[in-house]
């Protein structure tokens, strides 16, 4: 390519030394590379060469504003992502016995029966743990975890509900197969946090 540059310049200019012209042109290589080097190094987007061509300048700038409308995106379906993993989250809680501490996951809790000041928590799993806390105690731990007071002697894990049975005066259906009473007083509120209005 600078060959054939030196070829027609030494036509053109037949007094010039073909070594002045080729370290000319070589010198603008050099150069041309150099800046193409240093905008590498500090992550420049585009490249114009003067003088600038002004199709080219508005071309780069496109590019440019469709490289921050993608960024955007990008931050944008990053947060919900994280927004989404944040509702998906729960809470692990240690319920202590007399024998060992237990290390359960609030999603994994079907339900918790209080007997005075004892609790017994009944998990996915099948196990049962009596914990020296009052139902109070756990109310308070677990309301924002979508637990509900149906009873004065029961808390429930609104994801583990099956069925709300109308007979006997009202019970819900867990998943453990547990038929859990409303009292009276906690239907409506009940009926509210199941999304059941006044069924």
């Amino acid at each position: 390519m600078f060959s054939e540059k030196i070829k027609k310049y030494n036509h053109c200019h037949k007094k010039t030394p073909t070594n002045l012209i080729y370290n000319t042109f070589k010198t603008v290589q050099n150069k041309i590379f150099f800046t193409i080097r240093i905008a590498i190094r500090f992550c420049a987007f585009d490249y114009l060469l003067k003088p600038v061509d002004i199709l080219e300048l508005q071309q780069s700038a496109g590019r440019i504003l469709d490289k921050i409308k993608n960024k955007k995106n990008d931050l944008k379906q990053q947060w919900e992502t994280l927004e989404n993993n944040k509702k998906t989250e729960y809470k692990t809680i240690a319920l202590p016995s007399l024998e060992r501490i237990l290390f359960v996951k609030t999603c994994d809790i079907i339900r918790c029966k209080g007997e005075n000041n004892y609790t017994n928590v009944y998990l996915q799993n099948g196990q049962t743990a009596l914990i020296s806390r009052t139902l109070k105690d756990f109310e308070e731990l677990l309301s924002e975890e979508g637990f509900i007071r149906v009873h004065q002697s029961h808390l429930v894990n609104k994801k583990m509900v099956c069925s709300f049975e109308k007979r006997d005066g009202g019970y819900l259906l867990l998943r453990d197969n547990a038929s859990v009473p409303i009292s009276r007083m906690r239907k409506d509120n009940v009926m509210k946090e199941l999304g059941m209005g006044n069924h």
